[in-house]
């Protein structure tokens, strides 16, 4: 994400909005751009069912707490490798706000 001039800071604590010093979230990734945050999961092995269940327990915080809107996911390709191509993708769809061609 460098390379699109993204700023992002890796698993930075992300409070509930409660404020609960104990119920936060590690995002993988957390994006600033131009006075905006996103927060960006990749999920490497949803093949595996207790993945799985731990990704579906972390999005339902993410939506409790209001931060959905501004949640990214990528996921790995079924060989286990990531697409440069497709986070880029992501990325200029999501955080640029440039239109897919």
């Amino acid at each position: 994400m460098t390379r699109l001039a993204i700023s992002f800071a890796c698993e930075k604590k992300l409070p509930s909005k409660d404020g609960s010093p104990n119920d936060y979230r590690l995002p993988d990734f957390t994006v600033n751009f131009e006075g905006d945050t996103y927060y960006w999961e990749h999920l490497g092995m949803l093949s595996v069912p207790s993945y799985k269940e731990k990704w579906d327990r972390k999005y339902k915080w993410y939506k409790t707490n209001g931060y959905v809107e501004r949640l990214i996911t990528s996921e790995d390709r079924p060989d286990g490798s990531i697409s440069s191509p497709e986070i880029e993708r992501l990325a200029r769809k999501h955080i640029l706000m440039e239109d897919d061609e």
